[in-house]
């Protein structure tokens, strides 16, 4: 089963280098940061006031646990899908259940997937929804308070566990919106889809 496991977490590793190929592109999406600074010299004008105040233009609900998954990453799940390991239908329900704070995501409108096999062994989850500004704020003091440690990137806030060794889980707060990995790897394959940031 570890033998299983170590298959799906080898694919995904391979699949961030890749995608680390494909995100020198999203290096040159830092360059559009550079061409969004032309616009600060429109904003000279009078337009700048508009552009802060632009609400998230991602639906969340637009997104299902397949479609905010690279096509990639759906055929490593898929050359699983053999030995058991496939979307549990059940994970929301079951995070209800456990009083889990995961739940939030769907609450917020967004999702919360697991792919995992029958045994429930180390699988992959992920969650990603819209949120305010109170929200981010209650959800980052509450992952705080339980033992997260928030570091600034380029993209947002990220929290990770003090303790990443036993338990990876992993946040990433932008402007408008918040996404879940069972550990960095996951998150970076949603991040690096979705486009947010």
């Amino acid at each position: 089963m570890s033998h299983r496991h170590l298959a799906v977490s080898t694919s995904l590793v391979l699949l961030l280098a890749l995608s680390g190929c494909a995100s020198a592109a999203p290096g040159d999406a830092p360059a559009e940061a550079t061409t969004s600074a032309a616009p600060t010299e429109a904003p000279a004008t009078a337009t700048p006031s508009s552009v802060p105040s632009a609400a998230p233009s991602i639906d969340p609900a637009d997104y299902t646990c397949e479609t905010i998954l690279p096509a990639a990453t759906l055929a490593v799940f898929a050359e699983q899908e053999a030995d058991g390991f496939v979307l549990q239908a059940d994970f929301v329900e079951r995070s209800r259940n456990f009083g889990s704070d995961l739940v939030y995501f769907v609450d917020f409108g967004g999702i919360l997937c697991q792919w995992g096999y029958p045994s429930g062994a180390e699988p992959v989850n992920y969650g990603f929804s819209a949120l305010t500004a109170d929200q981010k704020a209650e959800r980052m003091a509450r992952l705080t308070e339980g033992g997260f440690v928030a570091e600034e990137t380029d993209r947002g806030t990220r929290l990770v566990n003090a303790d990443p060794a036993s338990f990876p889980d992993t946040y990433l707060f932008t402007d408008g919106y918040w996404f879940y990995g069972s550990d960095s790897d996951v998150l970076e394959i949603l991040v690096t889809n979705v486009p947010v940031s």
